[in-house]
């Protein structure tokens, strides 16, 4: 009988850190990899931008600056890449 319940304890806790380790991936990692940022060359034009990172999830523009995010959705961190009047400007992850 003991050893049952220790299988079933012994389960239910394996899923339960298997469960926390998805959750931490999903909301404190971005989907885009460092090849991929470091292939962003100030300067590029946003169809350059969009050939090595894809579609963003969101966009906001304001006054000359357009800003791209990518996520997980939801998420806790962001990839956001700047452009100004001159194409790509910088990337930061917020």
């Amino acid at each position: 009988m003991a050893s049952k319940v220790i299988k079933i304890v012994t389960v239910m806790l394996l899923a339960l850190v298997f469960i926390a380790g998805f959750v931490w991936w999903w909301l404190f990692t971005i989907p885009i990899s460092k090849a991929q940022l470091k292939q962003l060359v100030p300067g590029m034009t946003p169809n350059q931008v969009y050939a090595v990172l894809g579609a963003a999830n969101q966009t906001n523009t304001s006054n000359s600056v357009t800003n791209w995010y990518y996520s997980h959705r939801p998420a806790a961190l962001a990839l956001v890449v700047s452009f100004d009047y001159r194409g790509f400007k910088e990337y930061v992850i917020d």
